[in-house]
């Protein structure tokens, strides 16, 4: 499937992290949930996803912290980092920002807000899509 993206869930709520990957699987995509801020950075060297749905609000460490780790990371493709917490005021959207995250969804997410992230992820070009020489 070309349309298939990896995509990494970081939250210090494990059952919450495995269900979106669960859901997003069932869209086709390939998943890997983590519990935990630590966890995340190194699930982006290993993993290579190309979107990270991100809680803020982890012990170990905070998911602004785990963006600015992996924006500072040498990756030939850097993942969209997407904050899902349950916070929305004013000050989280700007911290969300500061800290490098590409967008901001609030707890609990619908699948619709979900794959709307994935889907801004750049496709391959098919064979019926190219342009073909004159």
């Amino acid at each position: 499937m070309t349309n298939r993206c990896r995509v990494l869930v970081v939250d210090d709520n494990r059952d919450a992290a495995e269900m979106i990957g669960s859901v997003l699987e069932a869209f086709g995509h390939e998943t890997l949930a983590v519990n935990g801020g630590l966890a995340g950075v190194a699930a982006v060297a290993a993993f290579a996803p190309h979107v990270v749905f991100l809680d803020l609000g982890m012990p170990d460490l905070s998911g602004y912290d785990v963006a600015r780790h992996v924006r500072a990371m040498v990756l030939p493709v850097p993942p969209l980092l997407v904050a899902l917490t349950g916070w929305s005021d004013e000050d989280t959207v700007r911290r969300v920002a500061a800290a490098g995250i590409d967008g901001h969804l609030c707890k609990p997410a619908t699948v619709a807000e979900l794959m709307a992230w994935i889907n801004r992820v750049p496709r391959p070009a098919t064979a019926t899509s190219r342009s073909l020489p004159a």
